[in-house]
């Protein structure tokens, strides 16, 4: 396994590429030069431009086991090979582009299930109706890389069965076709689409995955699966925007399209998630509230303003034991960063304490891993909690109607490490019969 070295600024095709010194110049002899398991590490200020109209096709020499992969880095990094810190991103990495209307830009391989991975790349599809083909029966992963379909009809084309992931990617595009009889997956990132009529199409027998991809950007009416055969389409955990509706297309035999956990980007939704809400168990009920609501909280775009009124029931026996009231998992989309993430509670009645109502939540911490703030193991700590501790005063809410002894829940600052959601629960133990208000909004700072 061999590293090689690409630099778009003073490389040469003359060279071995063996060395930043003499490293190549272009992209499509870099691949000609390239064996399965060997890496190229290209950095440069200046396009590595094709601007001939017409293919251009990269053959990649690797495979499914052994993929050739391509990482940018920053313009002027030495170290050979580089380290991780050296590596670029989507917003960062150096260009390949089409300057040519109507270039085609193809990533093929040398055999049947040939591979390759793309990390820290912009590519530059601006001229008018360019396209980037994956070609048949590759396996393909784009990480942290940036496509830019800005122009009329620029096209995404993955060919059949290839499988194709994009993590953690920003895609704008016209159209984009996903693979038939293949698999296309994409977690994280953005996709905009900008074609009117619709977003993400089918091509017969392929089976799609967007995991936290945030779609808001796009301009389409629909979000739709069309082909000939049987394509399946699952959107979990994303969100749309606000005049998206699913809509399989009429061509389509047996396919499907599923949206699990997304949400529109309406009025005050515009980050946030809700739903009309009612529940009940052997500790209490839940149920919707439109009059004691709190100023500027959660707002379905359609009724109106409404909170979860959680009423334990008085025969339960809740408080220090391991049972409790759970409302429904909130919601709130978070680009990353650090921020702070608080709930809202009104009961008009009297201050609550920590061993009575707690918060639990959860977000993608700076590790990529699961970061669980403010949790509470009521078998455990319920008997260690002091019963005076009073739950955080909340002095500058308005609740209309119950506008005294308002409480609030707060992380504390949390770097999320990706784009996605981050979920509270708010769980009640007091088995008074004393009703608390919940406003399902989650308030970022």
């Amino acid at each position: 396994m061999t590293d090689y070295y690409m630099d778009t600024d003073a490389g040469s095709d003359g060279d071995n590429g063996s060395t930043w010194a003499l490293g190549f110049l272009t992209l499509k002899y870099a691949h000609t030069q390239m064996a399965a398991g060997d890496s190229l590490y290209v950095q440069g200020a200046a396009a590595d431009a094709y601007t001939a109209a017409g293919n251009h096709t990269f053959l990649a020499a690797g495979t499914f086991k052994s993929p050739t992969r391509i990482i940018g880095c920053a313009d002027g990094t030495t170290a050979e090979p580089p380290a991780a810190a050296d590596f670029t991103t989507k917003s960062t990495g150096p260009t390949i582009s089409t300057g040519a209307s109507a270039g085609v830009m193809i990533f093929d391989g040398s055999a049947t299930n040939w591979g390759m991975y793309v990390q820290g790349i912009q590519f530059d599809f601006t001229a008018s109706s360019s396209r980037l083909d994956n070609n048949a029966n590759g396996n393909i992963s784009y990480v942290d890389c940036d496509f830019d379909f800005t122009t009329p009809n620029g096209t995404m084309n993955n060919q059949a069965g290839t499988n194709v992931e994009f993590i953690d990617c920003t895609i704008a595009v016209d159209y984009m076709f996903p693979t038939a009889d293949g698999f296309f997956t994409m977690i994280g990132g953005q996709a905009n689409f900008k074609n009117a009529s619709f977003a993400i199409r089918n091509d017969g027998n392929t089976t799609q995955r967007y995991i936290g991809v945030d779609f808001s950007g796009g301009t389409p009416l629909n979000i739709t699966t069309g082909g000939t055969n049987n394509d399946n389409t699952r959107l979990m955990n994303c969100r749309f925007p606000a005049s998206w509706v699913l809509v399989r297309d009429a061509q389509t035999v047996n396919g499907s399209i599923t949206a699990i956990g997304c949400n529109s980007t309406g009025t005050l939704a515009a980050a946030s998630s809700y739903q009309d809400y009612e529940f009940e168990d052997i500790h209490g009920t839940i149920d919707d509230e439109a009059t004691i609501v709190r100023t500027g909280g959660a707002d379905d775009g359609a009724t109106g303003a409404f909170s979860y009124a959680m009423a334990p029931k008085t025969s339960a026996t809740l408080e220090g034991t391991c049972a409790f009231l759970a409302s429904p998992w909130l919601r709130v989309w978070t680009a990353g960063g650090t921020n702070t993430f608080t709930v809202f509670i009104t009961n008009g009645t009297g201050d609550l304490n920590k061993d009575e109502i707690w918060c639990e939540f959860l977000s993608p911490n700076s590790d990529d891993g699961s970061d669980h703030t403010l949790t509470f193991d009521p078998t455990v700590i319920a008997r260690s909690e002091v019963s005076t501790t009073i739950v955080t005063d909340d002095t500058a809410s308005t609740w209309v109607t119950h506008n005294t002894n308002k409480q609030k829940f707060s992380t504390g600052s949390i770097t999320t490490g990706y784009t996605g959601w981050v979920y509270a629960r708010v769980c009640y133990a007091k088995a008074s019969g004393q009703t608390v208000y919940l406003d399902p909004r989650i308030i970022v700072t």
